[in-house]
Order: structure tokens, then C-alpha cells, then sequence
């Protein structure tokens, strides 16, 4: 089976950064070096890496206004160290719950305001924000194709279903929007997913009815990913 490209960068990288990051842990607790001379904790840098490099992909991907939710954990992280450099120690500068409704208000807001381009898109490897109806042709889309959603509602329609070859991929990104595949009934769906605060929702399926395969790889961050079975 074919692997998304942009599926195995990421797997790469954030190997990579957990493997730096336990290397850490080891070099600390072995009293090599101290992150309390900087005043870091090990769990601190650890979750500074992982938002740095969440950062990263959002800077990648252009999914811009989900950049809101690593910086605002980056600030609770450090809130301690800035509430010193502005001449506050020891004071909470901001409750966490206004953090996080904030982060999540700025990320909606920005992708609403953010303009939209087209509203409706044909084939494959689409990036959009608002309401939009996507169109996959089975016959050549579908091979390995990818669609992302942020803070929106997207549609995806597959046609030319009758010239499918039987095996093809889809891969799906959302956060804090909604992604609804319609997918023909006769087609077994074969699933990774990757979901945090959010919904994958894929019905039960008969698998002596179904005739063709194809995989979904979703990944959703406070959001919904649903399949809709269609005749």
C-alpha cells in the first residue's frame, strides 16, 4: 500500500522529536546537565518541543489558524518565566480557561475571516476554510488523496464511481470543522485513526456485500470526521 508523503514527514519528524526528548529525560535524570538552572523542568521542555513542532506542521500544512492552540499552550508552559520578565512573579496572568477560550475563539474567528477562495473544489489535495463540496473522480483521484478541513463543513462526493479499481486511499484532516465522505455502499472502508478531542464516525458494515476496498487515514483535532454509506 501506498504511504502519504505528507503522512510519512510527519511520522518522521515527530519520531525524531520524541527521540530527542527522552534522550533529554535520560541526560537529566543521569545528572549530565540540569534544566533547573534554567528553571525548566524536564516535562516542560518536553511539551515546549511537542507545541514547537505542532507549530511547525500548522506552519506547513498553512492551516493557520489552528496556531492558536500550541501558542496558548506555550503560554500556560511559561506563563511563570513571563510573569517574571514583566515584573510580576508568582502571579497567575491569566486563568487557563481564558486561555483556552480564547485560543479556541481566535482559531474560529481567523478561519472565518480568513477568505475562502472557491467553494466548491475538483480533485485532490485540498486545503479550505468555510463550507465546501469536494469532488473525487474514482477513476483517477483516488490513488492517494488528501483533504483538509479547518473550522469549516466540507462535503466530499466521489464520481465516476463505476470506473474505480477497486483500491484507492483517502486521507483527512480536520480541526474543530466537520468532513462528511459520501461513500459508496459497496466499498469496505479500512481505517487509521488518529483523533484527539474530536469524532470519528464510521458505520458498520457488511463485508460480504462489499466488492472494493478503499482506506481512510484520518486525523482530527476537536472535530468531526463522518462517513455516510450512499447506493
Amino acid at each position: 500500500m501506498k504511504v502519504n508523503r505528507d503522512v510519512r514527514n510527519t511520522t518522521i519528524f515527530w519520531g525524531v522529536a520524541l527521540i530527542l526528548a527522552a534522550i533529554c529525560l535520560i541526560l537529566s535524570s543521569l545528572n549530565v546537565f540540569s534544566f533547573d538552572a534554567y528553571g525548566l523542568s524536564p516535562w516542560k521542555l518536553f511539551l515546549a518541543v511537542l507545541c514547537v513542532g505542532w507549530v511547525a506542521k500548522i506552519i506547513a500544512d498553512k492551516t493557520f489558524p489552528t496556531i492558536f492552540l500550541p501558542l496558548g499552550a506555550l503560554f500556560l508552559l511559561f506563563e511563570d518565566m513571563i510573569a517574571i520578565l514583566i515584573g510580576r512573579p508568582g502571579e497567575v496572568l491569566v486563568p487557563v480557561w481564558i486561555v483556552i477560550l480564547s485560543a479556541v475563539l481566535l482559531m474560529v474567528g481567523v478561519g472565518m475571516v480568513i477568505p475562502k477562495g472557491k467553494r466548491k473544489f475538483i480533485g485532490i489535495d485540498t486545503k479550505h476554510i468555510g463550507k465546501s463540496e469536494i469532488y473525487l473522480n474514482a477513476e483517477t483521484d483516488l490513488n492517494d488523496a488528501k483533504v483538509s478541513d479547518v473550522a469549516g463543513f466540507a462535503q466530499v462526493y466521489i464520481t465516476n464511481v463505476d470506473k474505480y479499481p477497486g483500491h484507492g486511499r483517502i486521507t483527512v484532516e480536520d480541526v474543530a470543522g466537520r468532513v462528511v465522505l459520501k461513500i459508496p455502499s459497496n466499498w469496505l472502508v479500512t481505517k487509521h485513526v488518529e483523533d484527539i478531542a474530536g469524532r470519528v464516525s464510521i458505520p458498520g458494515q457488511d463485508e460480504t456485500r462489499c466488492d472494493k476496498v478503499i482506506d481512510l487515514d484520518c486525523r482530527d483535532i476537536a472535530g468531526s470526521i463522518e462517513v455516510e454509506f450512499v447506493d
